[in-house]
């Protein structure tokens, strides 16, 4: 497998966690119970920030490359890619209802968990299709040369969340609430082999 490829699913993988904890606030806040707005806001800062400057780009790359390669691939995978934009969007409208929700101009707790779900649904399924699709599309049909090409454009910038070295207060409470999270899905994992 590529670096860049494995890199693109290590940074995939961290999204599906981060839509977990998005999916445990929203579910708090449909059950008005006490949720973390900030956490939300965090993680969409992120979301909003770190793939489009280091993930996006190599994403693009390999379409860019592919399509040259291999037009007929590339047209496979069909508008994977295309879908960056509208997920970005969608991210701006759950920052909105969540920054707003429950004043006098803003969504109903209802609404802005419905589009959360839709932003957590679509993020989930934009990733699948880029793993079963594109990712395997490029693999078979991408040189050796194009993959250093394109592992050559990753860069050395480290990942403000999941790659340490945090500097921003914002992202050490993220990188706190996943390690929580984290912690408690191991106890919960240790329970179930204690009693299976």
């Amino acid at each position: 497998m590529s670096l860049v490829i494995s890199k693109l699913t290590e940074d995939h993988r961290n999204m599906v966690l981060l839509m977990s904890l998005i999916g445990r606030e929203v579910d708090a806040l449909e059950n008005g119970e006490r949720w973390d707005h900030r956490l939300v806001e965090f993680i969409l800062d992120y979301t909003q920030h770190h793939p489009d400057c280091r993930h996006h780009p190599l994403e693009d790359e390999i379409r860019d490359k592919l399509k040259r390669r291999a037009p007929e691939a590339a047209q496979a995978a069909g508008d994977v890619l295309a879908e960056h934009a509208e997920l970005i969007d969608l991210a701006h409208r759950l920052d909105d209802a969540v920054k707003t929700v429950g004043t006098k101009k803003g969504p109903t707790p209802e609404e802005t968990a419905a589009v959360a779900r839709e932003y957590r649904e679509r993020l989930l399924a934009h990733i699948d299709a880029e793993e079963t699709q594109l990712f395997p599309l490029a693999l078979e049909n991408l040189s050796a040369a194009d993959w250093q090409e394109i592992e050559d454009k990753l860069g050395s910038d480290i990942d403000p969340v999941f790659g340490g070295g945090i500097k921003e207060q914002k992202y050490e409470k993220l990188r706190k609430a996943i390690t929580a999270w984290e912690d408690e899905a191991a106890l919960v994992e240790a329970g179930r082999d204690e009693v299976g």
